[in-house]
């Protein structure tokens, strides 16, 4: 493992050795850090610390589309050319006319998409499986890759799980999402077996002061890393409940998501474009083709910012036979009126207190 420090966190890569027959070894990376600056430094050449070889890197397992995992994929594609593995939902990120990889200057620009995967899928080096699991919460296309690790010979089944924050804002549906993952993969790690448990941030699985007491571990203690198969289940028990509490808190605080669904409408209908493609559909539900007509934009790139319209909960998708139709999302605009609503009457009622006031203090 080779973590980079960012304060306040510390973001993790993982690599795994795989010896063949005849010794020959294959190299699989979980997460590339944040640029080619950091995959130099901690991933090239830590292998190398290890009289490993980076041209040995056949697979960079990217967790999700956030910078700070697939920001040195583009220069382990370009100086080692292993495959760059990440669910089709979260490749498609990067399609989005609203993705900005420049939003953050730390982070490279993402790869051009390569291997994309869904749930259950898996790859196979030797006798070596990893299977890969979609977790949607942290980004609707996260990854968790299970896989065996041994300590002494014996094995045990290892999870890194892909993303745990819950930093999408508060949006009781996806926090409802997160929660019946949780509860899906519960029961999935169970039968997995998994007993190590590894996040790509260190303050979440405490992966630094696991190193240190590695390095001082006797003969008869145990690897601090192998937490059993109660931990790994607690962890997802815990994830999945402070979701629901957290999901609680937004649906009794409804002006607080308001403003975040205003902040996410103001954002998708900045786009002159889009905003031309959202007043297509008030006056019913349209196919891609028919919003593409007497408009001077091609389909790809009205479907693109459908997308973007859909996000902000703007736009629903209805499928009718073979045909995909989109239209006004009652719920998303019926949120974001009541909201509005809500702000006026408070600003309203507020100005007429303030003009109670002064008209008080006149007639003094």
């Amino acid at each position: 493992m080779v973590a980079r420090d960012r304060k306040p966190k510390l973001t993790s890569a993982f690599l795994i050795v795989i010896v063949l027959r005849g010794h020959a070894q294959r190299i699989v990376i979980l997460d590339a850090l944040d640029n080619a600056d950091e995959a130099q430094a901690y991933i090239e050449n830590g292998l190398k610390k290890l009289k490993l070889d980076p041209s040995d890197i056949k697979y960079v397992i990217v967790s999700h589309a956030h910078g700070d995992h697939y920001g040195g994929a583009t220069y382990l594609k370009k100086k080692f050319n292993p495959k760059i593995v990440m669910s089709d939902i979260d490749w498609k990120v990067f399609d989005d006319p609203s993705f900005n990889p420049k939003r953050v200057p730390l982070f490279d620009e993402p790869p051009k998409r390569d291997m994309a995967v869904n749930d259950g899928d898996t790859i196979k080096l030797g006798n070596t499986e990893f299977k890969l699991y979609l977790v949607p919460g942290h980004t609707l296309g996260t990854l968790a890759t299970v896989f065996t690790v041994h300590d002494k010979g014996k094995a045990y089944r290892a999870v890194e799980w892909g993303g745990t924050a819950y930093n999408f804002g508060p949006l009781a549906d996806r926090l409802q999402i997160y929660a019946d993952t949780t509860e899906k993969y519960r029961a999935i790690l169970k039968k997995e077996r998994a007993e190590v448990l590894l996040s790509n941030h260190v303050t979440f699985d405490n992966a630094v002061g696991k190193m240190g007491t590695l390095r001082e571990r006797r003969a008869n203690q145990p690897n601090p890393f192998i937490v059993g198969e109660d931990t790994v289940d607690r962890f997802l028990t815990v994830l999945g409940e402070c979701a629901l509490a957290t999901k609680a808190y937004v649906e009794a605080n409804p002006a607080k998501e308001g403003a975040e669904t205003t902040k996410r409408s103001e954002a998708a209908l900045g786009d002159p474009t889009r905003r031309a493609v959202f007043k297509r559909l008030r006056r019913g539900n349209l196919s891609v083709r028919e919003i593409a007509d007497r408009m001077d934009v091609s389909r790809p790139a009205v479907s693109q910012h459908l997308k973007v319209l859909k996000a902000a909960r703007l736009v629903v998708v209805r499928t009718e036979g073979t045909r995909r139709l989109y239209g006004v999302d009652p719920q998303g605009i019926g949120a974001l009126r009541s909201w509005l609503e809500g702000f006026w009457d408070e600003t309203l009622t507020a100005f007429k207190q303030e003009a109670e006031r002064e008209a008080t203090n006149q007639r003094r």
